[in-house]
């Protein structure tokens, strides 16, 4: 299976929300890469790839905290065999580095704190390789929705960060598998501006997310439950 073929397998078991499905193809390809050379053509996409399918297994909080730490510590071990020659590639690796940190601070409460150091140090890492991630400021969005608007967070701020993300990730140049991010920007933006009762601003950015990737099954829910939405006012949130 060639890595395009694997990251595609990977976004739709993911976007079904099907982690027993996600979790064979992860083991599928881990053993059809068991002795991928690190020198050999390709070995930094694929084991990028991994590290991202990895990462998405994480994100589905029905495969359940153990499996989703194992998943985890699997996707940073890939991250760790990417040798990129690159500043653009290497600020990736540590985008999604930051990505999984983010995961484990939300799953292993108890450790955050030393978490917290480590996604902070890889985002800042990521940010300064290429100030022009996209994936770098939509991981910070994400993680902002959490914090205390006091200490910076909050969703006004989280909004600023993932529009910020779209923007980027709209206009770059990245070519698979790094490209990935701009449907869950418009996604996460729809999440935020709904629970701000926010409907119609929430439309305009779930029906961006299906423009983006069609087969997003968060964005076909909300508009079908909102199939007016479309006559009221966004508040400009």
């Amino acid at each position: 299976m060639d890595n395009r073929a694997l990251f595609s397998r990977i976004g739709g078991c993911w976007h079904k929300g099907n982690a027993n499905a996600l979790e064979h193809v992860l083991a599928e390809a881990g053993t059809a890469n068991a002795g991928l050379q690190q020198e050999s053509k390709g070995a930094n996409e694929t084991h990028y790839v991994l590290a991202f399918g990895h990462f998405r297994y994480s994100c589905l909080e029905q495969a359940g905290t153990a499996k989703r730490l194992e998943h985890l510590a699997l996707s940073l071990e890939h991250l760790s065999r990417v040798n990129p020659s690159e500043s653009d590639v290497e600020s990736e690796v540590y985008a999604l580095a930051a990505g999984v940190y983010g995961i484990e601070i939300r799953i292993a409460a108890g450790h955050a704190k030393n978490i917290k150091t480590k996604f902070s140090k890889a985002l800042s890492r990521a940010k300064k390789l290429n100030p022009k991630n996209g994936r770098a400021f939509f991981v910070e969005g994400v993680s902002l929705i959490s914090v205390p608007a006091l200490f910076g967070g909050g969703k006004k701020n989280a909004l600023v960060h993932l529009r910020k993300a779209a923007d980027l990730l709209e206009s770059e140049t990245s070519a698979l598998p790094y490209n990935w991010g701009l449907d869950e920007c418009y996604s996460w933006i729809g999440r935020i501006l709904n629970s701000s009762n926010d409907v119609a601003g929430a439309t305009v950015a779930y029906r961006t997310a299906l423009l983006v990737n069609p087969d997003l099954i968060e964005a076909k829910n909300f508009l079908a439950l909102h199939p007016d939405s479309r006559q009221l006012k966004s508040t400009g949130t």
